[in-house]
């Protein structure tokens, strides 16, 4: 009777035989080589030989320990003996060494020029672009409001900080000071005006730190979904491995934001990192980051926030390798849980009255005078005076031939800083 393969059902593997196969392999890694690898090597040549060995199980990720023990063993076989004391010498020399570092290959400023390069990505256009942000504000703030609300217009394609159209994505949000609870009762007052909760908005409560695989996981995550646009982390502190006393503050701030920047990079996507400011004051409000310059250095943006006074509650400084410095005066809209954009922090005046003069001027175009802006605006003459060199001096207008005044920026901002605020851009992400 012919056998047929195809139609026989084969038993299943024992498990025991089967773990006995799949140890093959590893044991002949750890016995094979050091019964007959250094067999014979004769004497003039085993220093080279015992050497390479070490090198061999070093690239085989063996231990310290098993690298030393399957060399001592090998080393006996030469022709004669390698003394072991040379031996742990060559050993300690395979452990250390470091191959060869090809070198990088630059450009011409010709062949740069003649390059082209993917549109610049931002999960706000002009504010957050694609790389790590630093979000600075004193404690209670409002800085984990400010991001939870921006993940939500992102994830729902509405408007940021209620003014600026952003692409639809996926958010990614590392709440690691908050609790479910809280979140949930954020999100109903964000949309209290009728919104839907969007499916694209991931968040997390727990997260493993830095040194626990929590970069490594965040990774995953990101290529786990198909077009996220922000990464949230609230906070630095809670994600960043602890400090072990090893290193100095500016290497350990560095590479904290610099791992992070380097997974932004890597996935193409925008990550907001939410941190401290300090209590103490400092000429650049960019100088008030808690910890070293280090922090700062690292990332590609910086947004820092700090109350204020007046028709706005507070300003909104940005800057960074791809974001113009500005200062933003924004609002805080209790009913919502939402900061607002008003406009530029120079054109968002103290009061109503000052306000309305300097959008009169503003609107206007050309050069006004006192008793034009008393008629367009209903305004007293003697405030109106009073008021004009005030806004000269805080750089908001200048005077022009005789009496005559005119805005800095122009009518309607047209000739005003981040022009592009609010415009739509490529604002994709996707890890590759």
């Amino acid at each position: 009777m012919e056998l047929n393969l195809n139609t026989v059902q084969l038993a299943d593997v024992p498990p025991d035989l089967f773990s006995a196969l799949s140890s093959v392999e590893a044991e002949s890694i750890k016995t094979e080589p050091a019964k007959f690898v250094l067999d014979g090597v004769c004497k003039g040549q085993r220093d080279e030989a015992v050497f390479k060995y070490a090198c061999q199980l070093r690239e085989k990720k063996l231990s310290p320990e098993e690298i030393k023990r399957l060399v001592l063993e090998a080393a006996v076989n030469c022709t004669p003996p390698f003394p072991e004391r040379e031996a742990l010498k060559k050993i300690e020399s395979a452990l250390n060494y470091q191959q060869k570092v090809e070198r990088p290959k630059g450009i011409t400023a010709a062949q740069l020029a003649e390059m082209t390069f993917p549109e610049q990505r931002w999960a706000i256009n002009g504010l957050i672009p694609e790389g790590a942000t630093l979000l600075g504000g004193k404690p209670k703030m409002g800085k984990s409001l400010m991001a939870q609300s921006v993940g939500l217009a992102i994830a729902s394609g509405g408007k940021a900080l209620g003014k600026i159209d952003v692409e639809q994505g996926e958010v990614i949000g590392l709440f690691l000071e908050d609790t479910p609870r809280r979140l949930q009762t954020r999100l109903f007052k964000m949309l209290a005006y009728g919104g839907k909760a969007p499916d694209g908005f991931y968040m997390f409560t727990e997260w493993p730190r830095v040194d626990q695989g929590g970069i490594e996981l965040l990774e995953e995550e990101i290529k786990s979904h198909t077009n996220v646009r922000l990464v949230i982390i609230d906070t630095l502190k809670m994600f960043r491995a602890p400090d072990n006393g090893r290193k100095q503050i500016y290497d350990r701030d560095y590479e904290a934001v610099s791992e992070i920047k380097k997974l932004a990079d890597r996935c193409g996507v925008s990550i907001l990192i939410i941190h401290h400011l300090r209590k103490s004051e400092a000429e650049d409000v960019m100088d008030t980051f808690s910890g070293s310059l280090g922090l700062t250095g690292a990332a590609d943006g910086l947004m820092a926030l700090t109350r204020t006074t007046g028709n706005a509650d507070a300003t909104l400084a940005v800057n960074g390798r791809d974001v113009e410095a500005t200062t933003y005066a924004i609002k805080f809209d209790p009913v919502i849980l939402s900061w607002v954009l008003m406009g530029e922090a120079s054109e968002v005046k103290s009061t109503e009255e000052r306000q309305k003069l300097y959008d009169a001027i503003k609107k206007y175009g050309y050069p006004v005078s006192p008793k034009e802006l008393e008629e367009m605006t209903g305004l007293k003459a003697h405030y109106i005076r009073k008021t004009l060199p005030l806004l000269v001096r805080d750089g908001s207008i200048k005077k022009v031939g005789r009496g005559q005044y005119i805005s800095i920026h122009g009518n309607n901002g047209n000739n005003g800083n981040n022009k592009d605020i609010g415009d739509n851009g490529n604002n994709g992400g996707e890890c590759s």
